[in-house]
């Protein structure tokens, strides 16, 4: 097996023929760069116009770490309500289905999809933050989150990262009316120059985001650097680069360093 697969999303999509247009594979490139076996950025975002395939290109990185990530995965969508959540996880149905390898590997089930060979399981949640409290995703991919009423979801979801060892948050959406929430304390930190926060902005939302004033969002952006926080400062492990991050990292999580190998099912590409 080519190991290039746990480790790069391109590798993956290659690997099974998927398609994805250019500025897909740059913006999920990036978002998506692990080294040393360890994401790059916990939190990445990309904001891009509407039709242009945002969400199956969230849909191709759920199935690179429901099948590459060290198991068991626990991956979750959200949106604004279960039917948007469903958007992304329906693009990776219907990858699944049109490859007999991948259809091998992956259980399509009512609520989501199921690995056996590994019990990863990717699922969705409504749009009340209590539906998933207790879970500790590894993999979180939020549809729409610029169009988000309120942080609840958002921040209770990214809390439940916080002790989960090599996590990303996935947040991806066109430009919501209003220019403060979410998605926008995620531009605020990447912008800052956090370097656990990645973010893009293709084509006319750069162009609708540009009125849009940085210091509506400080609080907001400050309010996701609470959710990983746990009593101070890093842990001792933390990477000298993490301890300079505007993010204080939570206990027993490190920055960096080589996760090591793990079973993993890779079915043949056919």
């Amino acid at each position: 097996m080519d190991g290039r697969l746990l480790d790069q999303v391109l590798a993956f999509a290659d690997h099974f023929g998927i398609r994805l247009y250019p500025w897909q594979r740059d913006a999920f490139g990036q978002a998506c760069r692990r080294e040393g076996g360890r994401f790059v950025r916990r939190l990445a975002g990309a904001s891009v116009p509407r039709g242009n395939g945002k969400s199956y290109g969230g849909a191709v990185v759920g199935l690179w770490r429901l099948l590459c990530g060290r198991p068991p995965q626990d991956i979750i969508s959200a949106a604004l309500d279960y039917d948007g959540a469903k958007v992304v996880l329906d693009h990776a149905r219907s990858i699944v289905r049109g490859h007999d390898g991948l259809a091998d590997a992956i259980e399509v089930q009512a609520n989501g999809l199921y690995v056996p060979a590994t019990r990863s399981r990717w699922t969705i949640t409504s749009r009340e933050h209590t539906a998933s409290r207790g879970r500790q995703p590894t993999l979180v991919i939020y549809d729409e989150v610029g169009w988000a009423s309120d942080v609840e979801l958002f921040s209770s979801l990214l809390a439940g990262q916080a002790s989960v060892d090599d996590p990303l948050m996935l947040v991806i959406s066109t430009v919501g009316r209003r220019q403060s929430g979410p998605l926008w304390s995620v531009k605020i930190l990447a912008e800052g120059g956090d370097p656990a926060v990645f973010w893009t902005m293709l084509g006319r939302e750069r162009r609708k985001a540009s009125a849009a004033s940085t210091r509506h969002h400080v609080r907001s952006a400050s309010s996701i650097r609470a959710c990983w926080a746990v009593e101070g400062s890093p842990p001792r492990s933390a990477t000298s680069e993490a301890r300079r991050s505007a993010i204080t990292w939570p206990t027993g999580v490190e920055a960096s360093g080589s996760a090591g190998g793990w079973p993993v099912y890779i079915p043949e590409r056919r």
